[in-house]
């Protein structure tokens, strides 16, 4: 082969490595584009923040949550545990709102009564409540991730046309010691909604639509990625990888072994690192961020490994060593160009709102 076939075969081999980066980098932005959408879809977050107008065709009962402590945090568990006060306010009687609450979503621990007032027709009872959370975290954008965590009230004896909860948007707050390690508060919002029960739980004296509505008091809480350490922290090994498997370049093809066995020690490599991560993320049928970063890191290797064989058979036909050092130079520009420009893509995106 001649200098000048070698040097285009080179070129439509670095064109095609191209082609795979700009492959991962869309790939990555509509998957990472679609998990921000659904989380925004089916978060509470998006419902307006504002008090609800009583009916008069329901008995309202003013209800508010102080969230004083987070604790068991667990995403990787799908659970988190929380401590906080809960008051109702109503007039007449015939209402036990606090006896018979129950947390969507949930399970009390403890709930004790603390303060309980009942002048003439005014009601007032205030609860602090342990309980322990269930929440199906997303792990599409982990080690980036968003989340909204609920605290979800229902009164079980109560459907919504006989009793609406009146959020104390005024009154409800969090602490200000509130943590979740790893994330950063972003806000919270509390707001009553109505949720219904498709079903009519065995009873046959029901229609088989049957379709039951209670009034619901949410407390959603915003939660956010406080920086990049732990993305950096996460993916250090794998980047690490790339990074040794890129040295590969900088061997003479004339001394093969180590050449190729530096990329191959990377491969394995990366993929240890792969089930590290794997042990910190809830499983997922889709692809997550972790899964582009890992995927990409891994085809980045591989790719190298073949540069590398390309380099060596180059070697032993006789190539100028220029030509072949000229190839391994630009192939080290385009895999560090290339790996790191579509992680800050994923990174960025992964980090939009």
């Amino acid at each position: 082969m001649t200098e000048v076939a070698f040097r285009r075969w080179t070129t439509a081999w670095l064109i095609v490595v191209v082609m795979v980066f700009g492959l991962f980098a869309i790939t990555g932005v509509a998957v990472l584009d679609t998990a921000q959408q659904q989380t925004l879809d089916n978060s509470s977050w998006r419902y307006p923040s504002q008090t609800v107008a009583p009916n008069e065709n329901h008995r309202s009962v003013v209800a508010g949550i102080y969230l004083d402590r987070l604790f068991d945090f667990l995403p990787n568990k799908a659970r988190w545990s929380v401590d906080f006060y809960l008051w109702f306010r109503w007039l007449g009687d015939g209402l036990t709102p606090g006896e018979s609450f129950q947390i969507v979503d949930g399970e009390i621990v403890k709930k004790h009564e603390i303060t309980r007032f009942d002048q003439d027709n005014r009601h007032y009872v205030l609860y602090r409540v342990t309980a322990i959370m269930t929440k199906a975290f997303d792990p599409a954008r982990f080690p980036q991730d968003r989340h909204v965590l609920t605290i979800r009230i229902e009164d079980t004896d109560n459907h919504h046309g006989a009793v609406q909860f009146i959020p104390d948007v005024e009154g409800s707050a969090i602490s200000s010691r509130l943590e979740a390690p790893g994330y950063a508060i972003v806000g919270s919002k509390i707001i009553e909604q109505p949720h219904s029960y498709k079903t009519r739980r065995g009873d046959t004296r029901l229609a088989l639509d049957h379709t039951t509505t209670y009034s619901q008091l949410v407390l959603a809480i915003g939660l956010q990625r406080a920086g990049w350490h732990l993305y950096i922290k996460m993916f250090l090994g794998t980047f690490v990888a790339v990074a040794i498997a890129l040295v590969a370049f900088l061997i003479n093809p004339h001394y093969n072994s180590p050449r190729l066995a530096t990329g191959i020690g990377s491969f394995f490599a990366a993929v240890a690192s792969n089930y590290v991560l794997s042990q910190q993320v809830l499983p997922s049928n889709t692809l997550t961020l972790t899964d582009l970063v890992t995927f990409s890191a891994l085809a980045t290797i591989f790719m190298t490994l073949l540069s590398s064989c390309i380099s060596l058979g180059a070697h032993g036909h006789g190539m100028p060593a220029t030509a072949i050092r000229r190839f391994d130079l630009t192939a080290l520009t385009v895999f560090l160009v290339g790996m790191s420009g579509i992680n800050i893509i994923y990174a960025m995106v992964a980090n939009s709102v």
